[in-house]
């Protein structure tokens, strides 16, 4: 798996989520505080003040520029 590190940090944008226990809509914005290597799977500080993870085998999201 590519080395997913240089993301912590990254703000992004929610385009879709696999999750039906979400509350987290396409738009919702955030920021990456830690992805699991072996996974992929971005944990993410939603500007809501929820914490969630993304999938990248089933969610979809936008990083934003700097």
């Amino acid at each position: 798996m590519v080395d997913s590190k240089p993301e912590v940090g990254k703000r992004i944008r929610l385009i879709s989520s696999s999750r039906s226990d979400t509350s987290m809509k396409p738009g919702d914005t955030g920021t990456i505080w830690h992805v699991i290597t072996q996974t992929g799977i971005r944990r993410v500080k939603w500007d809501n003040g929820n914490r969630g993870d993304l999938d990248p085998t089933k969610d979809e999201w936008d990083v934003l520029d700097d």
